[in-house]
């Protein structure tokens, strides 16, 4: 079965979202864990990683994250990313094509990245409010439960 991933980044990264629409990746910015397939395939093992570097930080929620990014997500999986630029109304749809990879060279603040091919461009206008709710999380890297059909269609998997 397909999942459907959301993906956020900093309001206003203009260089981020470029690196990411432009060269076909998606990524999160916790690069100071270095290569997370180290990291055994176990939420604790995460959230140990994460309470070594941040102790003063509620561990679970990127812990969470960072686990799904790496293991959870698979090769075929549909990830949506609106744009974090502030009048910029646009959604971009596409498939994962590539496994994890931790990859300082390519950006240090998002060196773990997949590889996705953008597949569709569009407005958020082209859905309804409720099916936009889905993409409301606080966090960076998420899976939408809610109407994942019309993101699903709208690449064509439905």
């Amino acid at each position: 079965m397909t999942t459907v991933w959301g993906l956020h980044s900093r309001p206003d990264d203009e260089t981020t979202y470029r690196f990411f629409v432009d060269n076909g990746y998606i990524g999160i910015a916790w690069a100071r864990f270095g290569d997370m397939r180290l990291i055994a395939d176990d939420f604790g093992a995460f959230a140990a990683v994460v309470k070594k570097h941040w102790p003063d930080v509620g561990y679970s929620n990127i812990a969470s994250q960072c686990h799904r990014f790496v293991y959870a997500t698979t090769i075929g999986d549909v990830v949506v990313y609106p744009s974090p630029l502030n009048e910029d109304n646009t959604l971009r749809i596409g498939i994962i094509t590539g496994d994890y990879e931790h990859n300082p060279q390519v950006s240090y603040d998002c060196s773990d990245l997949r590889r996705v091919e953008w597949r569709v461009t569009t407005s958020r206008d082209q859905f309804r409010l409720e099916q936009l709710k889905s993409l409301n999380s606080r966090r960076t890297f998420f899976e939408i439960h809610e109407h994942p059909e019309v993101f699903l269609e709208a690449v064509g998997q439905a």
